[in-house]
């Protein structure tokens, strides 16, 4: 018996380590979460934009420059009556414990045993584990930028085109995420027959449809908001510089 357990456990090391790594991660940052009761301008900000998206304008103001989608995940938090603070940072914490999830199993794919590495050095990073405890945009768009890696890597293209496009309207550097994307896709598809272009082809073609499905819809309601579809883009491009 204690033999068929030990032999269990070596089997399935790296899935319990992962486990107890994951479990502790989330419970860190849980628990650094809690300590910290200020609220950053940017998560006021987003806040803000949200209520003013719930009351179509009635209370919180509305910065044109942000990118909409954790707006909109704000709105309709504060539409049901949750609170938006004590959310805001759950969101952030499961991102960030999702994030070394997912790390993990593209560095698996790469290298077998380099996953549980890449994990362990992600979740101790100090940035990434200090903003583990800010509702901001910065880790959640990260963590909607690997998981379009991730469907890419697993050849679910129009998803990760979706996701990508997901992660520009959270974070709009994000959606640089597709350059190396399309650019890797001649090596992941790579083979001798005579379909290695078609599939080049159609995959391109799949992404780029998926990143449009919801970056259209931004653009056209910029244009008629604003008088410009870039202009919210611009605008936050010419602020940083």
């Amino acid at each position: 018996m204690i033999e068929k357990i030990k032999n269990h456990l070596l089997v399935n090391k790296d899935k319990y380590i992962l486990g107890v790594l994951l479990l502790l991660s989330f419970c860190l940052r849980v628990w650094y979460s809690s300590r910290d009761s200020l609220i950053w301008w940017d998560e006021a900000v987003y806040i803000g934009m949200g209520k003013h998206i719930a009351t179509l304008g009635g209370i919180g103001f509305w910065e044109i420059f942000r990118p909409p989608f954790l707006p909109l995940v704000y709105a309709f938090l504060y539409k049901i009556h949750l609170p938006l603070i004590l959310l805001g940072k759950a969101i952030v914490v499961l991102s960030s414990t999702g994030l070394i999830y997912f790390v993990y199993l593209l560095a698996q794919k790469m290298k077998e045993g380099a996953g549980i590495w890449a994990g362990l050095f992600l979740s101790i990073t100090p940035v990434f584990f200090f903003f583990s405890k800010v509702p901001l945009s910065d880790i959640t768009s990260t963590f909607i930028a690997v998981l379009s890696l991730y469907f890419f890597v697993n050849k679910k293209d129009f998803t990760a085109g979706l996701f990508v496009g997901i992660a520009f309207l959270t974070r709009f550097p994000q959606g640089l995420i597709i350059v190396p994307i399309l650019l890797s896709l001649p090596y992941r598809e790579y083979g001798k027959d005579n379909f290695y272009i078609k599939r080049v082809f159609y995959a391109s073609l799949k992404i780029i449809f998926g990143f449009f499905v919801l970056l259209i819809p931004y653009l056209v309601s910029n244009y008629f908001l604003y008088g410009s579809a870039l202009g919210p883009i611009l605008l936050g491009s010419s602020i940083i510089s």
